[in-house]
């Protein structure tokens, strides 16, 4: 195995755990596939991180990319290209070994105009490099985006799902309520506006399922405030979590009988993790047939698709359907099944163990 140096924006902190949670996963994985990791990003101290943090964590972090010595690294880990990108003009980076960029989905997605057009400027410099992609969908955008061969671009969930730690409770939800949880930040590019939709039509869902059903999310996103009072005008039983670290997030996902992922196309999911996560957890989920989620989302089995629309009110009636039917047959699925077999740690470590 290697000396690998992996290289990430954000990193966590005691006291900003959520920051960047996902790379200390792959950190853990490159290092229990027997690699020697060096870590290299920025970290913070404080749990509110404003715009002038973030720009004065660059003005230090990116002209100290420049200067590292890369030289007697045998593989090179760039996870978020587009937010470390001075590591490129490091006179080193030729010395190193093998050169991998971790792709995810802000670099590619249409709505991150400076994200797009570094692609397009620096994505002769990528040519020669290695690249992963965490589902199918995404290697097709990379491709799309990037002039680099079909074969140079593996596929590799983000770190994979540890599922000794979200596994299903000893028993089933069951009772009286159908409890649907919302796992994604309160925003309309998850689905928020399609969450207030099928809040409203909470009196439709207890009489085709039989069950009252009760809105489960995390007091988390930056339009939350702004969705709170119509959430609760809409009559709907809902429970308000606080924010909620990574290993405390499988006591989130156990009491459900159904989650809702419900991202636009807009955001561009290159995965959807907390999708993969619930499954882990035994809950069926209910996604768009958009982006990475019908790699994984198997009719009966994992959940279900709802089709994708631009109206938020279609959507939301697509999704009704999709509760009413998962609701009748809770106990039929196996989305965990669907998890071990593709998605789980101990295959990202296993691809790791390759590079």
């Amino acid at each position: 195995m290697g000396k690998v140096y992996f290289l990430n924006n954000v990193y966590p902190t005691e006291e900003c755990p959520q920051m960047g949670s996902y790379a200390q996963t792959m950190v853990d994985d490159l290092s229990a596939a027997g690699h020697d990791v060096t870590v290299d990003a920025m970290f913070y101290h404080k749990s509110r991180v404003g715009a002038k943090d973030k720009a004065v964590a660059y003005a230090a972090f990116w002209p100290r990319l420049l200067r590292v010595d890369l030289s007697d690294y045998d593989i090179v880990y760039i996870n978020h290209f587009t937010y470390c990108f001075p590591i490129l003009f490091n006179p080193t980076l030729k010395k190193s070994g093998k050169v991998y960029i971790h792709w995810h989905g802000k670099e590619l997605v249409s709505s991150s105009a400076f994200n797009r057009r570094l692609v397009k400027l620096l994505g002769k410099r990528l040519a020669g490099m290695r690249h992963i992609a965490p589902s199918l969908f995404f290697k097709k955008k990379i491709l799309a985006a990037v002039p680099v061969e079909t074969d140079s671009v593996a596929v590799s969930p983000s770190g994979g799902i540890d599922t000794g730690l979200f596994c299903p409770s000893d028993t089933m939800s069951g009772g009286d309520c159908l409890v649907i949880g919302f796992p994604g930040e309160i925003k309309t590019t998850k689905g928020a506006d399609v969450l207030l939709e099928i809040m409203g039509m909470h009196e439709e869902v207890r009489r085709a399922t039989g069950r009252a059903p009760l809105f489960r999310f995390i007091s988390y996103g930056p339009e939350l405030e702004a969705y709170i009072p119509r959430f609760k005008s809409t009559g709907a039983r809902i429970e308000v979590l606080p924010k909620i670290p990574k290993n405390e997030m499988p006591g989130f996902f156990r009491p459900l009988d159904i989650a809702l992922v419900l991202s636009s196309a807009v955001i561009g999911e290159s995965l959807g993790l907390v999708a993969l996560e619930a499954m882990s957890c035994g809950v069926p989920v209910i996604a768009h047939d958009i982006c990475a989620f019908p790699e994984f989302i198997h009719s009966g089995v994992s959940g279900e698709l709802a089709p994708y629309s631009d109206s938020p009110q279609t959507r939301a009636r697509e999704v009704f359907d999709k509760i009413v039917l998962v609701a009748s047959r809770r106990d039929s699925y196996s989305p965990r099944k669907v998890v071990e077999s593709d998605y789980s740690r101990e295959s990202v470590i296993d691809f790791y163990k390759t590079l």
